[in-house]
C-alpha cells in the first residue's frame, strides 16, 4: 500500500477531499498558536496525526530502513563510504538516471546525465539571510523546545540539535540536468504521475518504468539520511505532461522528523515548506502545496539555486537543497567511484563536485583500486578486444535461449601486483552492472592466487528481468525463493551468479602458481570424513612418526552472507604406544584442492578456538602451538575454516614436528589432511 502524505482534491460540490493520508499543514499559513493565542506568519507547518486512518504514520523515514545496506568485500571494505554517504549516491543517482533515460525519449541528443554537487559553508551575514529565507531559525526553535517531548529522529550531532542559529551551517546543493524534472500535477488527479509528491511523500509505490532502478522510497530516504537536520527542499522544472496542470517549475520542502508532542498537540513529523491551498477551509486544516513558477524561482534564488526554465540554459531537471549535510566532496568522490564508476566510464554520466571551492573530480580510471575493472568493463562491453600477451578475456554467457551479457576478466600478473597479494582478507570478484551504470554488488568467489577482478554486463534482453530479482536497496540480484519475485527472475539470477563464480575460478586455476612445497606429503581431500589417521612417512622411508591425528567428522555450515559455507572440525593429536614424551610444534590450516598439485593454503586459512592445556602459540607464527605430546592422553584442537565456495574441495590440515627439526628449519616429518 502506498501513503499519499498530501492529497487533496477540488471537488465539484465545491467542498474539498482528501484521502486516508493526512491533512499536511504548509508554510505561508497564518495560523494561531497554542502558546499565547498570536497570529503570525510561518514558513514550516507540521502535520497532525490524520483524523481516518493511519494513525502511526511518522515522518523519521530514516529508521524505515536501517541496516539496510550490504558492506563491501574484501580489500574495498577499507573505502567503504559511510551509510548516508552510500544510500544517498545509490538513490539520488539512480532516481536521477531513470528520470535521464525518461527524457532521452524525447531529447535523444542528451545522451549524458550532469549532476553538480556543491557543498558550502554558510556564517555571517549569508548565513543569516539563509536561514530566516529557509525558515531554519523556526526549526531550531521547534527541535529544541523545552515542551516538546518525543524523538525526533535527529543524530546527536548537528546544526539543529546545537540550537543556535548562529553557528555555521552546511548546506549541499544538487543541480541535475537533461532529466524530465519532477512533472504532474500536485493534487490528485485521474491517471495523472505526480512525480514531486511520489519522491518527496509517498512510500512503497513507485509510477517509474519497469526497467528504472529506484522505488520503495528508498529514494527519500537516501536524502534524507543525507541531511543531518532530515531537512530537504526540491526545485523542479519540467514540461507540461498532464492536462489541466499550467506550471512549469515547483518548489517544496520536507522534514522527515519522528513523532513528537509540542504544546499538548500530537505531530507526525513531517514538515512542510511551501504555500497554503486556495480553499480556506482546506487551508485552514492545514492543507498546503508547493510554490509554482514564478515564486518558486524567487525562493529558490534566495536559496541559492540556480533558476530553471523549460529551453533555458539550465533546462529540465531537479535541484535539491540539503541541509547541514551528513558528508563532505571527499567522501562523496569516493562513494561515487566505487558505485557508479561503470556510468562515469561509459559517459552516461558526469559529475562535478565543489566543497567550499575545491574540486573533487571522481576518476575511475586512475584509481589503483578500480582501473582492474574498467579494464574489465572495456572487455565485457566489446570497446577493446582483450589482447593476446596478457591474462585476461571476454566470456559471453546464454540460459533458456536468452543472452545474459558478457564477463570481462583481468588479472595483473607484474611483480607485486594485487592478483598476487597474501592479504587473507582480499577475495576475487566481479562487479555485477546493467543498463543504469550503478555497481549492483561486488560478486565474490574463493579462488587461489593469482586473485581475479572482473565485470559482468548485463545484456538489455535481460536488463529487465534482473532487475525485479533486486531487492529495494539494489544492491543484490536475489536467486532465492521468494513470493515476491517472479520465477524466471532467480531463476535468471541463480545463472549469472554461478557462471560468473565458475569463470573467475577456472580463469585463476589457468594461471594459478605451481605449488611452493613439492616435498611434502599431501593427500586430496574429495568427501568430508573423519576417522584416524596415523602419521605419514616420516621422511628417508624410515617408517611411520609416532603420533596420531584424529578429525571428528567436518561440520559444514552456511555463512551469514551469500552462497558462501564454512567448516568447523576437532583435532586430537597424541602418541603411540611405546614411545617417550616429545616437545612438538602443531601447525594447523584449510587448504583447497589443486587437483595433482595437491593443496593450496594461499587463500584459505582457519581459526583455532580452542586450544588444549599444555600448548602455547608460538610468536609471530600464525596457527602454530607449542606442547609436549605424550602416550595415553589426547591433545585437542578445536578449528573453524575461512569462508569458501561450496563447488571447492577443501579440508583441514595439521602438522606435527619435532620441536628440534622445527627449530632447524626442517620439513614437518608428518602431515594429514582432513
Amino acid at each position: 500500500m502506498a501513503w499519499d502524505f498530501a492529497s487533496v482534491a477540488f471537488q465539484a460540490d465545491g467542498t474539498w477531499a482528501h484521502n486516508s493520508g493526512s491533512a499536511m499543514r504548509f508554510p505561508g499559513m497564518k495560523i494561531r498558536t497554542s502558546g499565547g493565542g498570536m497570529s503570525k506568519e510561518k514558513k514550516w507547518i507540521f502535520q497532525e496525526p490524520p483524523r481516518y486512518g493511519a494513525a502511526g504514520l511518522t515522518g523519521d523515514v530514516v529508521k524505515m530502513f536501517r541496516g539496510e545496506l550490504r558492506p563491501l568485500p574484501g580489500f574495498l571494505a577499507g573505502r567503504q563510504p559511510g551509510a548516508s554517504a552510500t544510500l544517498f549516491v545509490r538513490e539520488l543517482i539512480q532516481n536521477s538516471m531513470d528520470a535521464h533515460f525518461e527524457w532521452m525519449s524525447d531529447h535523444p541528443k542528451d545522451a549524458r546525465l550532469d549532476i553538480t554537487f556543491d557543498f558550502q559553508t554558510l556564517a555571517g551575514k549569508e548565513l543569516r539571510s539563509f536561514v530566516t529565507d529557509a525558515g531554519l531559525d523556526e526549526l531550531v526553535t521547534r527541535a529544541n523546545h523545552k515542551k516538546l517531548s518525543g524523538n525526533l529522529g535527529l543524530p546527536e550531532e548537528g546544526w539543529i540539535v546545537e540550537g543556535n542559529s548562529d553557528l555555521p551551517l552546511r548546506v549541499l546543493r544538487v543541480t541535475e540536468s537533461a532529466t524530465t524534472g519532477m512533472y504532474g500535477p500536485w493534487e490528485r488527479t485521474e491517471n495523472a504521475v505526480r512525480k514531486m509528491l511520489a519522491a518527496l511523500l509517498e512510500f512503497g509505490n513507485t509510477e517509474k518504468p519497469v526497467d528504472a532502478g529506484g522505488s520503495y522510497g528508498f529514494g527519500k530516504t537516501g536524502l534524507a539520511k543525507a541531511s543531518r537536520a532530515r531537512i530537504v527542499i526540491a526545485y523542479t522544472c519540467f514540461e507540461k505532461k498532464s492536462p489541466g496542470d499550467g506550471a512549469t517549475r515547483r518548489l517544496y520542502g520536507v522534514s522527515y522528523w519522528g513523532k513528537h508532542d509540542l504544546e499538548k498537540k500530537q505531530y507526525t513529523g513531517f514538515g512542510g515548506f511551501g504555500e497554503p491551498v486556495a480553499n480556506a477551509n482546506a487551508a485552514d486544516d492545514g492543507f498546503t502545496q508547493p510554490f509554482i513558477d514564478d515564486e518558486a524561482d524567487r525562493i529558490a534564488e534566495l536559496l541559492g539555486l540556480d533558476i530553471r526554465s523549460v529551453g533555458g540554459s539550465l533546462g529540465c531537471g531537479t535541484s535539491f537543497v540539503i541541509i547541514d549535510p551528513d558528508l563532505d566532496g571527499a567522501e562523496l568522490k569516493n562513494a561515487i567511484e566505487i558505485y557508479w564508476w561503470p556510468a562515469l566510464e561509459r559517459n552516461q554520466l558526469w559529475t562535478t563536485i565543489i566543497d567550499d571551492g575545491e574540486f573533487h573530480p571522481p576518476r575511475p580510471k586512475k584509481d589503483p583500486d578500480l582501473k582492474p575493472f574498467t579494464e574489465a568493463l572495456e572487455y565485457s562491453e566489446g570497446k577493446t578486444k582483450p589482447p593476446s600477451n596478457r591474462p585476461c578475456k571476454v566470456e559471453s554467457f546464454k540460459y533458456l535461449g536468452k543472452d545474459l551479457g558478457a564477463l570481462g576478466i583481468v588479472i595483473d600478473d607484474s611483480p607485486g601486483s594485487w592478483s598476487f597479494s597474501d592479504d587473507l582478507a582480499d577475495v576475487s570478484m566481479a562487479a555485477l552492472v546493467r543498463k543504469t551504470g550503478l555497481v549492483i554488488k561486488y560478486e565474490t568467489t574463493v579462488t587461489t592466487l593469482p586473485k581475479v577482478r572482473g565485470v559482468f554486463s548485463a545484456d538489455a534482453e535481460v536488463n529487465d528481468i534482473l532487475r525485479l530479482s533486486e531487492p529495494k536497496a539494489h544492491d543484490e540480484w536475489v536467486d532465492l525463493k521468494d513470493s515476491d519475485i517472479p520465477d524466471q527472475s532467480r531463476k535468471f539470477a541463480k545463472k549469472v551468479k554461478e557462471d560468473i563464480r565458475k569463470s573467475l575460478r577456472e580463469f585463476s586455476s589457468k594461471y594459478a602458481p605451481t605449488s611452493n612445497r613439492p616435498e611434502a606429503v599431501l593427500k586430496q581431500f574429495n568427501s568430508y570424513f573423519g576417522g584416524s589417521k596415523p602419521g605419514g612417512d616420516g621422511g628417508g622411508g624410515k617408517g611411520r612418526d609416532p603420533w596420531t591425528i584424529e578429525f571428528d567428522a567436518a561440520s559444514i555450515q552456511s555463512a551469514t552472507t551469500g552462497n558462501a559455507i564454512f567448516q568447523t572440525s576437532t583435532v586430537a593429536c597424541g602418541l603411540s604406544s611405546g614411545n617417550t614424551p616429545i616437545d612438538v610444534i602443531i601447525e594447523c590450516g584449510f587448504g583447497a584442492s589443486e587437483g595433482d598439485r595437491g593443496f593450496s593454503t594461499l587463500l584459505l586459512d582457519c581459526t583455532v578456538d580452542d586450544v588444549p592445556a599444555g600448548f602455547t602459540p608460538v610468536p609471530d607464527i600464525h596457527n602454530a602451538f607449542r606442547g609436549v605430546l605424550d602416550v595415553g592422553s589426547k591433545s585437542t584442537f578445536k578449528l573453524r575454516s575461512s569462508e569458501y565456495d561450496p563447488e571447492w574441495s577443501c579440508g583441514f590440515q595439521v602438522s606435527i614436528t619435532p620441536w628440534l627439526d622445527w627449530k632447524k628449519n626442517k620439513l614437518s616429518s608428518g602431515m594429514e589432511e582432513q
